[in-house]
C-alpha cells in the first residue's frame, strides 16, 4: 500500500460562528494535537497546529459574528491531516484536497461539508473515482441564488420611475422614448415572473 507524504489543503473556505470556531479548537484538542492559539490586535485568531517537524497556521479573519479562514494549508502529520476532514465535515467547509503519494495524488473536492468528486492524478493521466450525484446541494444553492427577486424589485423601481416621469412629462417624444423603456421592462418582467 502506498505511503501518504502529506495532505495540502487548497482553495480552503471555512466559515464559523465565534463559538464554532472554540468547537473547532476543541475538535483538535480531543485528538491530542499541540495546539497554540491567540487573538491578534485586529481580533483575527491565529491558530498553530504542531506535527513532528512542521507547524500549520491557520488565520481566521474576524467579520463581526464570524470568522473566515480562506487559502491553504499542509499537513505531513496523518492526525492532523484527519483532524482537519473532520473539521471541514462538521462546519461545512469548501476546499480542494490532495492526498500527496511519491507517484502520485489523489484530489478530493468539497462543498458545503460534502465530498462532491475524488480523481486519482499522474503524470499520465487523470482517472475520476467517486462523484456525487446527490443533488441537494446543487437544489440548496439554486433555492438560497435570489438574484431574478433581486432583478424583479430592480425593474419594479425602473418602472415606478418611469411612471412617475411619464406623469409629469407633456412633450410626446419624452412620452414616447418613456413608453418604449416601460414597454421593454414590463416585458422583462413577465418573463421572470413566470
Amino acid at each position: 500500500m502506498a505511503q501518504r507524504l502529506a495532505t495540502e489543503y487548497k482553495k480552503v473556505s471555512l466559515t464559523l460562528k465565534k463559538g464554532q470556531l472554540t468547537d473547532f479548537i476543541r475538535l483538535f484538542r480531543e485528538m491530542n494535537a499541540r495546539i497554540e492559539e491567540k487573538e491578534l490586535d485586529n481580533g483575527d485568531y491565529e491558530i498553530t497546529l504542531y506535527d513532528y517537524n512542521d507547524q500549520v497556521r491557520l488565520t481566521f479573519e474576524n467579520h463581526g459574528e464570524y470568522y473566515f479562514l480562506c487559502g491553504h494549508c499542509l499537513f505531513k502529520d496523518r492526525n492532523l491531516a484527519e483532524t482537519m476532514r473532520k473539521a471541514m465535515t462538521a462546519f461545512k467547509g469548501e476546499a480542494v484536497v490532495d492526498r500527496i503519494f511519491s507517484s502520485f495524488k489523489v484530489e478530493y473536492r468539497y462543498e458545503h461539508g460534502t465530498i462532491q468528486s475524488i480523481r486519482e492524478i499522474n503524470d499520465k493521466e487523470e482517472r475520476l473515482i467517486y462523484t456525487n450525484t446527490d443533488f441537494s446541494i446543487q437544489l440548496q444553492k439554486i433555492f438560497a441564488n435570489d438574484e431574478v427577486e433581486r432583478e424583479i424589485l430592480q425593474i419594479k423601481e425602473k418602472i415606478d420611475f418611469l411612471l412617475d416621469q411619464r406623469l409629469e412629462k407633456n412633450d410626446h417624444l419624452n412620452l414616447d422614448h418613456i413608453d418604449r423603456r416601460l414597454s421593454k421592462y414590463v416585458k422583462r418582467l413577465k418573463q421572470l415572473e413566470v
